[in-house]
């Protein structure tokens, strides 16, 4: 601590184990605090470790100061054990009065496999960092002190702190051997087998084993006719996951196909940041599960809703990565068909510039030039080459799409209003406007941008690729002597999470009769006439 009467002011001290990182998993020395130490530290068939130790290290640190206690006890060889099995929970005795997003972003920080762990620039947007000091002074943690006090005194122990020079090489090497005989064995079999056999490889569907035998369910998240998306807890790993179930016994020849095609795309752009990651799939008689990266910070739409409309500095940041990701997308010759603000999610509460493009469910890869012949989308962003049927279209349909997000980004409101009819036809002849009310604050290329994106004939249309060069990504006069990195990380320092009031949401439809529809889908293989009919609920398609 900086002030003996201050225990909040501290700061990093030891760096006798400090290392620098040159490269991934570079570091091989076995060391550290016993009871604070990484899995992948102790794990003896790794073929390394890096700067992600130290968050498991934080996680503990985190448990420790609010429980009191730390999360991984007993003898050497036991505690060896659990740490590499991440064998801890939260007691209710002591844990019932700590707020759920303190224990979520815990079981992030100990989570086994150090690729998921959470990074320290990541745990610094979690939910429990971002409410006010106010919300968290009120709870009243005595009953939980006084648990802590009894249980110290009945258990008749307490914790002798173990310095760095008697914690890994020493204690820990007692158990597996010298500690030239462990350093000899990295890499190869551990003496510890019960930890290697439950901690070395995370088991998936390559396993053989059910989704049901490997992972646990936890809450809904969204659903739809044919399937649900669950928050779900990976048994051995401790990983959360959101997990698309989609039911197999009652669904159409030509969904199943549109299921394969959605997987298929998914795995295609795996590697870009800026696509929801597919983790996994289960094949199962009745099932199918698509094991993917939890997004938890919503729905674009919701942001939008509640800002009325995005800054342009933020709009553009968000624009960046709707476009990378698009471009990554059409590299690989995969269109998405259904591009919205209510499928672009935002990957952490505390950002409302991470978006991640989320929805596949209409992907499909393009074969050949102007291959895609089926009427799929949603009202309101579909480009008017796949209204009108002719000629067949191409990944560039998406780029309509993202006009029409960029749109209502800015603008607070749709460019395309009315009735089916109405906007229909406004769609096919590009027919929008920029009303000065709300767009004489907007830059001229920002304007132009949004244009050429909403140009009908698609041949003329820009690329992802363009609008990243366009002059709107470097206009000087919004990033003044800022770099992105730097407003981006001004946004997140400034971003709490709000309630949303009533009044956002019964103000925006004033905005021209601009408020987002609701949400709705479309598709349609035939070549027929079709007539888009509007509920609440869901858009009903009636062939004509």
């Amino acid at each position: 601590m900086v002030k003996a009467d201050d225990d909040t002011s501290i700061k990093i001290a030891d760096f006798g184990f400090a290392k620098r990182v040159v490269k991934p998993n570079c570091l091989r020395t076995l060391c550290g605090t016993a009871q604070y130490v990484a899995p992948e530290v102790l794990d003896l068939q790794s073929s390394g470790y890096d700067q992600r130790a130290d968050m498991w290290s934080v996680g503990v640190v985190i448990y420790i100061l609010l429980g009191g206690y730390a999360p991984f006890e007993g003898p050497v060889q036991e505690l060896a054990r659990a740490i590499c099995k991440a064998d801890y929970c939260f007691h209710d005795k002591y844990w019932s009065d700590i707020s759920d997003s303190a224990k979520e972003m815990i079981d992030h920080l100990l989570q086994i496999n150090p690729v998921v762990r959470l990074s320290a620039e990541n745990a610094l947007q979690c939910k429990w960092m971002t409410i006010e000091d106010e919300a968290l002074m009120v709870t009243d943690l005595s009953a939980a002190k006084e648990g802590i006090k009894n249980r110290s005194e009945e258990s008749g122990r307490t914790h002798k702190p173990v310095d760095k020079f008697t914690s890994l090489d020493m204690s820990f090497t007692s158990a597996l051997g010298t500690f030239e005989e462990v350093m000899s064995r990295r890499g190869k079999r551990t003496v510890l087998d019960p930890v290697t056999e439950d901690s070395g490889k995370i088991e998936d569907s390559s396993s053989g084993k059910t989704f049901d035998a490997l992972y646990s369910w936890g809450r809904v998240i969204d659903d739809g006719e044919f399937w649900v998306i669950h928050e779900c807890r990976h048994k051995q790993s401790k990983e959360i996951v959101a997990v698309k179930r989609v039911e197999l016994n009652d669904l159409d020849p030509l969904d199943a196909v549109a299921l394969q095609a959605e997987i298929s795309c998914l795995k295609m752009v795996i590697d870009s940041p800026y696509v929801v990651k597919l983790k996994d799939v289960f094949d199962e008689p009745d099932f199918t599960y698509m094991v993917l990266e939890p997004l938890r910070g919503g729905q674009l739409i919701d942001q939008i809703i509640e800002k009325k409309c995005y800054p342009e500095a933020e709009a553009r940041l968000v624009a960046r990565k709707v476009l990378l990701g698009l471009e990554h997308c059409h590299s690989r010759r995969v269109a998405i068909r259904n591009i919205t603000c209510e499928n672009l999610m935002i990957t952490e509460a505390a950002s409302s510039v991470d978006v991640k493009l989320s929805d596949f469910s209409f992907a499909k890869r393009v074969l050949h030039p102007n291959s895609l012949v089926t009427q799929c989308g949603t009202e309101g962003y579909v480009a008017p080459e796949v209204l009108e049927h002719r000629p067949a279209y191409d990944v560039q349909c998406d780029m309509w799409s993202v006009g029409v997000v960029l749109y209502i980004l800015l603008g607070g409101y749709r460019p395309f209003r009315g009735d089916e009819d109405d906007v229909l036809r406004a769609i096919r002849y590009g027919e929008y406007k920029f009303h000065k009310r709300y767009w004489k604050g907007i830059s001229d290329d920002a304007k132009i941008l949004i244009s050429r994106m909403l140009t009908v004939n698609p041949i003329g249309r820009i690329t992802a690729t363009a609008a990243l060069s366009s002059d709107w990504f470097y206009d000087e006069s919004e990033y003044s002597s800022e770099s992105e990195e730097e407003l981006i990380e001004s946004l997140k320092s400034t971003a709490v999470k709000k309630v949303r009031s009533t009044t956002s949401v019964v103000n925006l439809p004033h905005r021209l009769n601009s408020a987002p529809l609701p949400r709705g889908s479309f598709s349609n293989s035939a070549d027929t006439s079709v007539s888009y009919l509007f509920t609440h609920s869901k858009i009903i398609i009636v062939s004509t």
